[in-house]
């Protein structure tokens, strides 16, 4: 991996599958895990998972991205003219 390239560690965890109990505590496993590896902030990469955000990042200890979430903040704020 070249210098320049930060190292981005992920866990990839099949979801969805199991119900939402498992769901939630496969999250929390996988939040774990990263951050353990070093990660600083743990992004969800499906939208579905917006109801376990707050949930993961209270059990991990890490902010949580929720990439839905965070359209609609930045929708909001271009609206609003911060984005500009």
């Amino acid at each position: 991996m070249p210098e320049s390239t930060p190292y981005l560690p992920s866990v990839v965890i099949p979801l969805a599958t199991a119900g939402p109990k498992l769901d939630l505590a496969a999250l929390v496993a996988a939040g774990r895990e990263l951050a353990t590896m070093g990660a600083e902030t743990v992004i969800l990469g499906c939208t579905g998972m917006a109801h376990h955000a707050a949930s993961v990042r209270d059990a991990v200890g890490l902010p949580v991205i929720e990439p839905a979430q965070a359209a609609v903040g930045l929708a909001v704020g271009m609206v609003l003219g911060e984005g500009r």
